[in-house]
């Protein structure tokens, strides 16, 4: 007689004093081997009463320390029976793997996408929730999550070796020696790719959170015009000699417009910035040079989403002209902006990869005033290889998408070197203008007279 297999009252389920895991575990698991144990059972196992609540446990990825997955190895109800042990010494993946029903096809999966070489795309950015209900939906995604999980290429790909190869390669000490070394070799490549997909996880969950101009949003914008300032009306030959000091009246409005609109992706840019894999590593004032010199860069790379032949939207949806804009600059800069933003949104970059090439512009190591410029390339670099391998994987038929992101990063480097030529006017007649204190901090123009000092 099984003393755990009695029947829970509902009474007791709803004052919390069971899990509905214990229950499973208790009446489930032991009916289901008693009852094979004596064979008298009419051929149709129990069902467990909590069986979705199970099948849609998912291991954990990406918590940053050691996974220990442990499952039953029993054929029951007690889930897929595969036994992932870590050695907390060396960190070296156990051998010790059983595979048992849903495992075998995770196995085949991984098996199969390895030896052939398969190149998975993923349509939502990498950022799928993979479980047992919807694995095949992304194979991207699927594939990621087995090697986060700690799947290892090699302990797939030779895990079944026929007897006759199996005899072949003891009789070679030379053979079993280059096997050695070219599986630590690719163990060293998974490690290497599995730190890459962390940067893009990282990077990609960044830009989502604070970024405006992501596809999502941008989709749903409503945009409205930037209200003209009033010129006065010539009437006669006075008023109409004071068409220059209203041009420098209209062109005063328009950066205190422009510049209250701009605003708000300061703050959202310090907060990706923060989030940005290494960038907190470094000192403050580094930190603060970078965020100072590249926010325009990284402001212009955004807004090249909503930037057409004869405008440029904010995150708000309120848009400026170009004739506008060639009265705050001058027409041939304004020219270089439309002319990069349009040709940068051709690219059609999604959200993942404009948030790394983001990251990219942001910690470059060449900026005047930072200290540790080792440390930044080497951030710079990891990033690097995380851009290249999600764009060549995503526009894996078009190689020529790969180089010409990266020929941007240049064309994006003069720009801001030319917009802050042209704020030198108002950081001189700072007094005539009246910006918010955070683009003015962001874009060093002073405030007040202490600041001159």
């Amino acid at each position: 007689m099984r003393k755990k297999g009695r029947k829970k009252s509902g009474e007791e389920i709803e004052e919390g004093r069971l899990h509905p895991e214990i229950i499973h575990d208790e009446i489930d698991l032991n009916c289901t081997q008693d009852a094979l144990k004596s064979r008298k059972f009419s051929g149709r196992l129990p069902v467990p009463p909590f069986r979705p609540l199970l099948e849609n446990l998912d291991p954990p990825m990406f918590r940053g320390e050691r996974t220990k997955l442990c499952m039953n190895r029993g054929r029951g109800w007690g889930g897929g029976a595969m036994r992932e042990a870590w050695d907390d010494e060396s960190q070296v993946h156990s051998a010790n793997v059983l595979f048992t029903g849903v495992t075998r096809r995770l196995l085949g999966f991984f098996r199969r996408s390895i030896q052939k070489q398969i190149e998975y795309r993923c349509l939502r950015d990498g950022k799928c929730l993979v479980i047992r209900l919807n694995r095949n939906r992304c194979q991207y995604c699927r594939f990621k999550k087995c090697l986060a999980v700690g799947m290892s290429r090699d302990s797939v790909r030779y895990g079944r070796v026929p007897k006759r190869s199996r005899e072949r390669g003891e009789g070679s000490d030379v053979r079993v020696t280059t096997s050695d070394s070219s599986s630590d070799q690719s163990c060293d490549i998974d490690n290497k790719h599995l730190a890459i997909y962390d940067v893009i996880l990282t990077v990609s969950q960044a830009y989502q959170s604070n970024c405006d101009y992501t596809e999502e949003q941008t989709k749903t914008l409503t945009r409205k015009p930037l209200v003209s300032h009033p010129s006065p009306v010539c009437s006669s030959p006075e008023v109409a000699s004071s068409t220059a000091d209203s041009n420098s009246k209209q062109r005063i409005w328009l950066w205190q417009q422009f510049a209250t609109h701009m605003t708000p992706s300061v703050q959202r840019v310090v907060e990706f910035a923060k989030r940005v894999p290494g960038f907190c590593d470094l000192s403050q004032d580094d930190q603060l040079i970078l965020i100072k010199v590249g926010f325009f860069e990284l402001w212009l790379g955004h807004v090249s989403r909503l930037t057409s032949e004869c405008s440029l939207t904010f995150s708000d949806g309120t848009y400026v002209t170009r004739q506008q804009m060639e009265l705050m600059y001058d027409s041939e800069f304004v020219y270089s902006i439309f002319h990069f933003a349009n040709s940068f949104n051709a690219l059609a970059l999604n959200d993942t990869e404009l948030g790394l090439f983001s990251a990219v512009v942001l910690l470059t190591s060449d900026r005047p005033g930072v200290t540790d410029l080792k440390a930044i390339k080497q951030h710079q670099d990891r990033l690097l290889d995380a851009l290249k391998l999600q764009v060549g994987r995503n526009h894996a038929n078009e190689p020529q998408v790969l180089s010409n992101v990266l020929l941007k990063l240049p064309e994006l480097r003069n720009l801001g070197a030319k917009h802050s030529a042209h704020l030198d006017w108002f950081r001189l007649n700072w007094d005539k203008l009246r910006l918010p204190p955070l683009f003015a901090e962001i874009f060093d123009i002073p405030k007040c007279e202490e600041d001159l000092q």
